[in-house]
């Protein structure tokens, strides 16, 4: 749950999510989320293969990387308004990669970014949170037969607004 703080600003990285999965292993706010390159799990502050996060040049310090068909959600319980995120393929996805970035929220579909391939544009997009209880991001392999092609994923500079 986010801390109120005389900062609005709160990074998604250090509000602790609830649940999350990456490329298909779980993991809790508890878990140990720098196991090993390629891990399962969601990545605080770097790309999930255990690098800074990186879309098109871009170095992003802080943010949630992650691999396709990975999700992570917040119990965001109603305190903030504002979630801003700039999404993208990191630059050592494989050239193969395919992936959809979705956000939810309560269970809604928010955003949906359409199919991202290598060298997409970043998308940078902001979603009002008022009142929302939980917020799942997720990203999807877009490839045929659900296979993965080196699909590490990144949400750059992902953070809450706290009113």
């Amino acid at each position: 749950m986010p801390v109120e703080s005389a900062d609005p600003i709160l990074e998604m990285v250090d509000s602790p999510w609830a649940v999350g999965c990456s490329g298909g292993g779980f993991t809790n706010a508890s878990a140990s989320l720098f196991a090993h390159v390629g891990s399962p799990w969601p990545a605080k502050d770097q790309a999930n293969v255990l690098s800074p996060m990186k879309i098109n040049g871009q170095t992003y310090p802080k943010g949630v990387g992650m691999l396709a068909n990975g999700w992570v959600q917040y119990a965001l319980s109603g305190l903030a308004t504002q979630f801003h995120a700039e999404i993208g393929l990191d630059d050592r996805a494989g050239p193969q990669a395919r992936v959809v970035f979705w956000v939810w929220l309560d269970g809604n579909l928010a955003y949906d970014s359409g199919i991202i391939s290598p060298g997409a544009a970043t998308q940078v997009f902001d979603l009002g949170v008022q009142w929302v209880q939980v917020l799942t991001l997720e990203v999807l392999t877009a490839q045929r037969g659900g296979a993965t092609g080196g699909d590490v994923c990144d949400w750059g500079n992902a953070y809450l607004v706290c009113y």
